[in-house]
């Protein structure tokens, strides 16, 4: 439906076969590589002598995979810039420039 305001809409979400968003293969392997580099570290952890190297390799692993899910959470929830409605955008009214 078109904005009787005549302001930009927002763009459709893409849907997956469920009616979730569909996010494309990203999200499941960050998830598995954040589970598998855990359990790894949390091995490693437990292990004594040179395994403290090894253990805080999967621990920034982990920490990296945890980043790279918080990024990609915040930029699948953006909104393009202009549309009506969204948090910051600036309201101009018309008399005032």
């Amino acid at each position: 439906m078109a904005d009787p305001y005549g302001g930009p809409t927002a763009p459709e979400p893409r849907t997956g076969s469920a009616g979730r968003p569909a996010h494309g293969p990203v999200r499941p392997v960050l998830w598995l590589l954040l589970v598998l580099c855990a359990v790894c570290n949390a091995v490693t952890s437990a292990m004594d002598g040179a395994a403290v190297a090894v253990s805080l390799g999967f621990g920034l692993a982990t920490l990296a995979c945890g980043v790279g899910l918080y990024v990609h959470h915040r930029r699948a929830r953006s909104v393009p810039a202009g549309v009506p409605g969204t948090p910051g955008q600036a309201f101009r009214e018309e008399g005032s420039r």
